[in-house]
């Protein structure tokens, strides 16, 4: 067989080895969708944003506590079902609610109006939420 040919083969095997365990490597990891949505007060019911979390990954994520910054840069935390967590496996998803109430701390500083959220994982990584800013922002206007 003609030396080319082989080593022609050969590379071109290597190359598809290499391209599948690139998407697998990619594909295997925990990986994070975050929306939010912002429901208006009705009859008997407060205004409110949503906040939905869901795990697209292969692999296992714990959440650790939802952080809250106002505008001047002032940070607050808590702690989501302390001290373990909330694990979200593949596919899991966690929801949760807040209301204009759920978004004020009071720090030995001043009082602490929750403006932009994160949410902060055991391996101390920030993930963002799709449109929080804007849903927060409805949420006090009205």
């Amino acid at each position: 067989m003609n030396p080319i040919a082989i080593s022609l083969a050969a590379l071109v095997v290597s190359t598809v080895s290499a391209s599948f365990t690139g998407y697998v490597l990619f594909h295997d990891r925990p990986r994070v969708k975050a929306k939010s949505v912002f429901h208006s007060g009705w009859e008997g019911s407060e205004p409110s944003v949503s906040i939905s979390i869901v795990n697209v990954g292969r692999r296992p994520i714990v959440l650790r506590l939802w952080r809250g910054e106002d505008l001047e840069g002032n940070v607050v935390g808590t702690y989501l079902q302390h001290p373990e967590g909330v694990t979200l496996t593949e596919r899991k998803r966690y929801d949760m609610r807040l209301r204009k109430v759920d978004l004020v701390a009071t720090t030995p500083g001043d009082d602490v109006l929750v403006r932009s959220i994160h949410f902060e994982d055991t391996l101390d990584q920030l993930l963002e939420i799709k449109d929080i800013r804007k849903n927060l922002a409805h949420l006090w206007e009205s």
